[in-house]
């Protein structure tokens, strides 16, 4: 088409197995923001954060939907001839992984929102790394918790390709212990 924007979205939907309904998705455009330009074939791998869909409510409140690593071109197909080579070497260099320890310093929190009658709130902050979850203890009735801790994940197998570009994120999460796993 002559005007790209004009294109529709692309949206990826995780479904669980022998169900209908979507869990989460992300919507993604065609073209880049700034122009209107399709996302060509040179465009780097971006992990995106996956949405809930609330329609369905298929998760507690606490469940991250998760991130998506993905690499998306458009273009006619003889652009994509020019650079097949490219992503070919792409996707077999993101399948190398070494074994890696992964450290996460969790050090303060500050201005935290309350989240109890009292204006206070009990925080426990959550580090989620590559399957594996591991919790602060609780601090007690503040808006400003000192943890000064770390986390340690042995033997990670990491994808090393483009600095680390396909490696799994860290995701770090913080609640409110009371208020049911209120996110803050």
């Amino acid at each position: 088409p002559e005007d790209v924007t004009q294109l529709p979205d692309i949206f990826i939907y995780l479904i669980r197995e022998g169900h209908k309904k979507c869990i989460c998705f992300k919507r993604i455009k065609p073209y880049l923001d700034d122009s209107s330009s399709l996302i060509g074939f040179d465009q780097k791998a971006e992990w995106c954060i996956m949405q809930e869909d609330r329609a369905v409510n298929a998760l507690k409140d606490e469940v991250f939907p998760g991130n998506l690593l993905i690499k998306l071109g458009f273009g006619l197909s003889e652009d994509f001839v020019r650079h097949s080579d490219a992503w070919m070497r792409i996707l077999s260099s993101a399948k190398e992984t070494s074994s890696f320890q992964v450290r996460v310093h969790i050090y303060q929190c500050r201005h935290i929102p309350s989240a109890e009658m009292n204006g206070l709130c009990d925080p426990i902050l959550s580090v989620n790394f590559m399957g594996t979850r591991k919790s602060t203890a609780v601090e007690k009735d503040t808006l400003f918790p000192c943890y000064y801790s770390t986390f340690v994940f042995d033997n990670c197998d990491l994808h090393v390709a483009e600095n680390f570009a396909y490696a799994s994120q860290v995701v770090v999460r913080l609640f409110d212990r009371k208020v049911g796993g209120k996110h803050l």
